[in-house]
């Protein structure tokens, strides 16, 4: 099961980078290989982050639960970055 829903996190995942891509590419008129190129760089800062935060609790010999919940952080904390340092409005 966990094979599985492994294959489907990863494959959600992948499928979100395309459409990202494509948008970015037709907002940069005139450069889009640098739109491109920023794309990338954003999903490998973001992987790179999300592994080196992670990696800090085992380091410190915390549980193997820990960089889930480093995750949920990062998740919690992503809205309110994204939306000028004020947390998200509750829903419609």
């Amino acid at each position: 099961m966990s094979l599985l829903l492994s294959f489907l996190a990863g494959s959600c995942s992948l499928a979100i980078a395309t459409p990202i891509q494509i948008l970015m590419t037709r907002t940069s008129r005139g450069a889009e290989m640098l739109g491109a190129s920023i794309t990338q760089v954003a999903f490998n800062m973001g992987n790179a982050l999300g592994a080196f935060l992670s990696g800090l609790p085992l380091a410190a010999g915390f549980g193997y639960i820990t960089p889930a919940l480093v995750g949920v952080g990062l998740a919690r904390a992503l809205p309110t970055c994204c939306n000028g340092g004020r947390a998200p409005s509750p829903g419609p």
